[in-house]
């Protein structure tokens, strides 16, 4: 009997530590974004459909499911590849009561062309 509940504390600790750092992203707000501008090296399909931006400092951020969304890659790709965007990055809540930057993009503007948006 200890052992079963040795085993299931293990497990509702596993499961607690999972999402305490790994909640949903909700409805996204630009007063909640981190904001960069970033050169564009290359872009790609990633998994789940997403469109993912290697940038020019090393690092990725993606559009979720963004050609699920209708977003054309080969359209981005002449339109932003080698060029600095601005980018609005969603945060992300933790159960500690701080926000997380994550790489999922809210928001992408080029010049004054908004090439992708989740703002009401």
């Amino acid at each position: 009997m200890k052992g079963v509940l040795f085993g299931f504390s293990l497990l509702v600790f596993a499961a607690f530590l999972f999402f305490a750092f790994h909640l949903p992203i909700q409805n996204t707000d630009p007063l909640e974004c981190a904001q960069l501008e970033a050169r564009i090296v290359s872009i790609s399909e990633g998994p789940s459909d997403d469109i993912v931006f290697q940038l020019e400092q090393g690092s990725s951020v993606y559009i979720n499911r963004g050609l699920e969304q209708g977003l054309n890659i080969h359209e981005l790709k002449s339109a932003l590849a080698g060029k600095t965007a601005r980018i609005w990055l969603a945060k992300q809540p933790t159960i500690f009561g701080h926000w997380d930057t994550t790489p999922h993009i809210a928001q992408l503007v080029y010049g004054k062309e908004v090439f992708y948006s989740e703002f009401d």
